[in-house]
């Protein structure tokens, strides 16, 4: 699941833990 989050400006995917893995995936 990506969820985005426009205050860090970055796109996060939470694993099934519910912990979050940045991406590289600045803009």
């Amino acid at each position: 699941v990506s969820i985005w989050q426009p205050k860090s400006k970055k796109k996060y995917f939470v694993d099934r833990g519910g912990g979050e893995s940045e991406v590289a995936k600045d803009i």
